[in-house]
């Protein structure tokens, strides 16, 4: 006797191997945007944490107006609230004079500084990776002398007063770019992100 067998069962067959070649299909698919939303995500996180950083940095150089110290103090504060990005992806960080206000862009030499640099012209200073990394044993070379790392807009010379030549306060902007690595390559190997904020130094005095 001959066995016939069912057509439900012949379907079912066929359903199977179908599930594994849509699997096959779909999964990388699948894995490409949950990688792309975990990526994208961590690139949020770092564009979040680098514009708090600036701003920190700019509100801590409005309280101390033209405090020889500012720029140390200033980079102390940048360091605190970037401890969620690893300072080693941190290039560089710009102090600089907005010398047209709110608009100013920050100066072209001092942007794309690679070293330490200070540039009296455009009244910037650059900050990178070893001034990042300083102890508070040198502390005192962040000075406005000849080989002083802060020479290029002088911290003490900030004008802080309302009236008279020390006056308007001046406009300060904080600008810090940092290389963000990618974890799975899909969006390349790196991506430089950048933050920038200017605020007006609080008067010090009337004169």
């Amino acid at each position: 006797m001959q066995v016939v067998p069912l057509e439900p069962s012949r379907r079912l067959s066929g359903d199977s191997g179908a599930v594994l070649i849509e699997a096959a299909i779909i999964s990388p698919l699948f894995f490409y945007i949950l990688f792309g939303i975990v990526e994208l995500g961590l690139v949020f996180r770092d564009t979040l944490t680098l514009s708090a950083a600036t701003q920190d940095g700019a509100r801590t150089a409005a309280i101390l107006g033209n405090d020889p110290a500012a720029d140390w103090q200033i980079i102390q504060a940048v360091k605190r609230s970037m401890l969620a990005v690893p300072q080693s992806s941190i290039e560089r960080l710009v102090v600089y004079k907005a010398t047209t206000g709110a608009t100013s862009s920050v100066p072209g030499t001092c942007k794309v500084a690679t070293t330490t640099y200070q540039d009296t012209a455009s009244f910037c200073n650059t900050y990178v990776q070893a001034d990042l990394n300083a102890t508070a044993a040198v502390k005192a070379n962040y000075n406005c002398t000849p080989t002083g790392l802060s020479k290029g807009y002088c911290p003490s010379t900030r004008k802080v007063a309302l009236t008279g030549v020390n006056s308007p306060p001046d406009y300060i902007g904080i600008y810090i770019e940092v290389k963000h690595k990618y974890l799975t390559g899909l969006f390349g190997s790196t991506k430089n992100l950048s933050s920038n904020t200017i605020t007006r130094l609080e008067p010090q005095s009337l004169t």
